[in-house]
């Protein structure tokens, strides 16, 4: 449903429509992501891949983040394969993204159904994710796909893990 990317990438030339980025591939701070605010987001990937993903590489920085206020609709019948997702270790992208070049997230009140309700496939620094209800039993809630080498300062509170609701028995 909703993307933030910065791959980088030399194949297209950024800005064009056979692209899907809109800058060209030069790691600077002019094209880093940054200071963005993302509220009040309901629904669920048709796909079964994420609500909301986070993916920067090549030397793009994405930093001071907000995403506040996220639900996840996913059916029981096809759940999302993450309802939040950070980074990716595609080599294609370079792998993990370098610890640092991803920081300063607020992840706060979110509702997930997904396989995993916060998957960190690259890295991520000095953030909070707070306040989150995951319907899934079967998964612990923040998972480190790419290891939690990758992963410093960063602050998970107020984590509930619930039964999943079952909305046909109404």
């Amino acid at each position: 449903m909703v993307a933030l990317t910065a791959i980088g990438t030399k194949a297209q030339d950024g800005g064009s429509f056979d692209s899907t980025e809109v800058s060209e591939f030069e790691p600077s701070a002019d094209n880093d992501i940054r200071d963005v605010v993302i509220r009040d987001v309901i629904g669920y990937s048709v796909g079964g891949h994420q609500i909301v993903r986070f993916l920067n590489a090549s030397g793009i920085k994405m930093y001071r983040i907000t995403l506040d206020s996220l639900t996840d609709t996913s059916p029981t019948s096809g759940l999302d394969r993450a309802t939040i997702r950070i980074g990716d270790a595609n080599p294609a992208w370079g792998g993990v993204t370098p610890v640092g070049d991803t920081f300063g997230f607020v992840i706060r009140n979110v509702h997930s159904s997904s396989q995993h309700a916060v998957l960190i496939a690259g890295s991520l620094t000095d953030s909070i994710i707070e306040n989150v209800v995951n319907y899934n039993p079967a998964i612990s809630g923040v998972t480190f796909e790419s290891g939690k080498e990758n992963v410093r300062n960063v602050v998970v509170e107020d984590f509930i893990n619930v039964g999943r609701v079952d909305e046909t028995a109404k």
